[in-house]
């Protein structure tokens, strides 16, 4: 059985991990085995803006800027261990046509529980 530290760990350990999100233009259906967004637009790789966490969750915070993935039809997004490139989640929308005027500012939530 896992143990209630144990989840609180694991939570924890996610939490110091992820540092960055990344977007990008495949809209295909995420899966389990997805490592990453499939097709990531490189400039929208950026540290995330802000990070809280609860006793079972944690929240992050993606901003990509006016001046960045100018000229994508952005769809796909995920949060990420900038140096190792691990990834945590990869979300699939319909695809949003990012121009210069628009701001993307993503809200993930990720909540550790026993299913």
């Amino acid at each position: 059985m896992l143990l209630d530290a144990g989840l609180s760990r694991i939570k924890d350990l996610i939490y110091a991990d992820v540092d960055y999100g990344r977007a990008g233009t495949n809209d295909s259906p995420a899966s389990v085995g997805d490592t990453s967004v499939k097709t990531p637009v490189t400039d929208t790789n950026v540290a995330l803006t802000d990070k809280s966490k609860s006793s079972d969750s944690f929240v992050v915070n993606h901003s990509i800027s006016v001046s960045l993935g100018v000229g994508s039809n952005l769809a796909e997004y995920e949060t990420r261990n900038n140096s190792s490139g691990v990834s945590y989640n990869r979300l699939v929308s319909t695809p949003l046509a990012k121009d210069s005027t628009t701001q993307l500012d993503q809200i993930h939530t990720f909540v550790i529980e026993r299913l």
